[in-house]
């Protein structure tokens, strides 16, 4: 099946020339946000206002902490995502395990699963659709016990390196988006950077945008 090429980006990337990422056949790039209930990205509206500027389709991402109050999490990524417009990519939530800096819990595996909930169920209360979710295997078999309970309504955006196709998680039964390399390059972009490619083509990509926003202003 054809793909499209996409980044993943912070602050720590430094700046970049979006034009020169486009050129370089990248398609779409998710943008850090937001982090805990504290930290928004610097560069993040920059990021954003560029990748439009010059085509390239965007989405914002949450760094989630399983050590911040979920309900605060929610409130500070949705406080945080700037003007959406019709045609971004669905936000995401980033799940990852305490030693790649998700924070350290001593709650069993059910309390994740419900504490990731408030914040998917927050987001698709503003949004009208339940974001992406990132992770990788291990982090969700550790952490969740492979919970099926988001498979349903949230697209999944896997980590998965050095293999052919990604392997899938938590009752999915496709992936949205594989983060297939993590030091990866590109033109543009200063030192290595995560890649990602769509799992589909330009129509696909397109279709996948238009369904994304059901609503596109968070409710007053």
């Amino acid at each position: 099946m054809a793909s499209l090429e996409g980044v993943d980006v912070s602050h720590l990337e430094g700046a970049i020339n979006w034009e020169q990422v486009k050129d370089a056949g990248i398609a779409f790039a998710f943008l850090k946000a937001t982090q805990g209930n504290g930290f928004v990205d610097p560069r993040a509206q920059e990021n954003l206002a560029q990748c439009r500027k010059f085509g390239i389709v965007a989405g914002m991402y949450h760094f989630y902490r399983h050590d911040v109050d979920p309900e605060a999490q929610a409130r500070h990524f949705l406080d945080n995502l700037g003007a959406r417009e019709p045609g971004d990519l669905l936000p995401a939530i980033d799940v990852e395990g305490p030693d790649d800096g998700g924070g350290s819990f001593d709650y069993p595996k059910s309390e994740v699963v419900r504490r990731v909930g408030v914040v998917v169920g927050a987001v698709q209360a503003a949004i009208g659709r339940a974001p992406m979710i990132y992770t990788y295997p291990s982090a969700w078999a550790e952490l969740t016990g492979n919970s099926t309970q988001f498979a349903g309504e949230c697209p999944l955006w896997i980590a998965s390196y050095g293999v052919a196709t990604p392997s899938l998680v938590g009752g999915w039964k496709d992936y949205t988006v594989w983060q297939y390399n993590d030091h990866g390059t590109v033109k543009g972009i200063g030192g290595a950077v995560d890649r990602d490619r769509f799992n589909g083509d330009e129509v696909q990509l397109n279709a996948f945008r238009i369904a994304a926003l059901a609503k596109v202003a968070r409710p007053s």
